[in-house]
């Protein structure tokens, strides 16, 4: 997968935009929580946002997940969707930058019309994640 293919043929100021709107977020009301108030968390949710807060709340298998840098050593895949920073990112997307979950997985991405991509969280850690692996992975 390249890092553009989980964005397609959508105009690049507006997937700007929303990664800006992440890179801007300092909400101080807005809370990162590792509790499940809404009991949500049922073994195959990692994370999730509500959205008429904006609160992010992280479940227990978030936990399992691994840093970007193993990206570089092989001990992961941008495909797998198991970085920590992957994951925050697709909940602030649905925080700060109106994004939903449309589907989920980088080829599924792939597959999806512009305006889809668009507005699915799961496009932009795929995107991220491999633009990362790309630029920081010399070995890879």
């Amino acid at each position: 997968m390249n890092s553009s293919g989980a964005i397609g043929d959508n105009d690049p100021a507006a997937v700007q935009g929303k990664f800006d709107a992440v890179a801007n977020e300092n909400d101080p009301q807005r809370t990162l929580d590792c509790t499940d108030p809404f009991n949500v968390c049922d073994g195959n949710v990692i994370a999730y946002t509500v959205i008429a807060t904006t609160n992010i709340y992280f479940c227990d298998i978030f936990f399992d997940e691994v840093p970007l840098e193993q990206l570089c050593t092989g001990q992961t895949s941008v495909s797998a969707r198991n970085v920590y920073a992957g994951t925050v990112l697709h909940e602030l997307t649905h925080a700060v930058a109106s994004t939903d979950d449309v589907t989920y997985g980088c080829e599924n991405d792939q597959n999806l019309d512009a305006p889809n991509q668009l507005v699915n969280a799961d496009s932009y850690n795929c995107f991220a994640t491999q633009a990362w692996q790309d630029t920081q992975c010399y070995n890879a």
